[in-house]
């Protein structure tokens, strides 16, 4: 499972830096730039409470970038900001995740009272877990085995200067730790930009997680991957929205899930109006009876909703934007 580079141009690795110390800044400097159109290779990595000791397993390059000190205002080490040649103030952004692997043989999950969903009581448990990249499989140490599925928690773009540095916890308009299942290698994600040059940022590497993330964390694993940016001035966005191959996935945020939900489900119906012969009572009863409402995640305080509107769905509809099917 380890991707082929040879679509990409470059590889940006994670270094003191290269690393935002879990915070997103809209003024933060560019580390590298790249063309509109251009693949080029990453390679993130997991930050631990368990210490610097498991690092060996989990990514030693992190040693240095501890060492490095910074706010660290959340656990994120995110790999950034990328600026995009040419790209201006307020153009989407069109990111195509080509390929994602494991970086390590080892990820981690934490499990502790006060975290993830409440209920849980007992001291902090940490589970160290081994993967077989080549085999596609995790073992836990209940001996159950799990497919391993790749994804990046966080994809996002610089925020609003204005709105001064942020912890990467709580997504955003501008993207963030979003971590949402669906965005696994073939997957393309639009976020709307609010600084020139977009200022792409990625990292979080999950090896696998449910819809929820129902403890604090999935399984955090350093990653490596194959990502394409794309300027699209022609398309109008104003938050995240996901093409996977048989879906576009639409994206909510609330303080609570029913919030996160309502929200959701209100912007598909105008988003759905708008770019088909449908009313929005069409696309709410539509929603009804072929889509599904799922939990992104609801550990990051800020709760993620995602609607799943079929391809076999999108494609009866007269006017559905054809960059939305891959």
């Amino acid at each position: 499972m380890t991707p082929s580079t040879t679509a990409a141009t470059r590889e940006l690795t994670s270094t003191p830096a290269t690393v935002q110390p879990g915070v997103f800044d809209g003024s933060a400097a560019s580390v590298a730039t790249v063309r509109s159109g251009e693949a080029f290779a990453v390679r993130t990595l997991t930050r631990t409470p368990l210490g610097l000791d498991t690092y060996e397993r989990l990514g030693p390059d992190m040693v240095a970038i501890e060492a490095a000190g910074g706010a660290w205002l959340g656990p994120h080490p995110v790999l950034g900001p990328i600026t995009v040649e040419g790209h201006p103030l307020g153009c989407t952004l069109q990111v195509d995740l080509l390929e994602i692997a494991p970086d390590a043989p080892t990820g981690w999950n934490g499990v502790r009272e006060g975290y993830g969903v409440p209920g849980l009581e007992g001291a902090y448990d940490i589970e160290l877990i081994d993967v077989d990249a080549d085999e596609g499989v995790l073992s836990l140490r209940s001996g159950i085995v799990l497919p391993l599925r790749p994804f990046f928690g966080v994809l996002a773009v610089r925020p609003d200067p204005a709105l001064g540095t942020l912890g990467t916890i709580p997504p955003g308009p501008f993207g963030g730790n979003i971590d949402c299942r669906e965005l696994v290698a073939g997957s393309r994600l639009f976020l709307p930009t609010f600084t020139e040059g977009a200022g792409f940022l990625i990292g979080d590497g999950h090896g696998t997680q449910g819809d929820g993330e129902i403890t604090e964390t999935a399984l955090e694993m350093s990653m490596r991957g194959v990502v394409r940016l794309t300027s699209r001035p022609e398309l109008d966005t104003d938050r995240p929205l996901a093409a996977t191959v048989d879906a576009t996935v639409f994206f909510g945020f609330g303080d609570t899930f029913d919030a996160a939900a309502r929200d959701v489900i209100a912007h598909a119906a105008s988003r759905v109006a708008e770019w088909s012969h449908l009313t929005e009572h069409d696309a709410y009863r539509l929603f009804s009876l072929a889509c599904d409402v799922r939990v992104t995640q609801l550990v990051n305080g800020v709760v993620g909703a995602h609607l799943i509107v079929p391809r076999h769905v999108t494609e009866q509809l007269a006017g559905w934007p054809g960059w939305l099917h891959l």
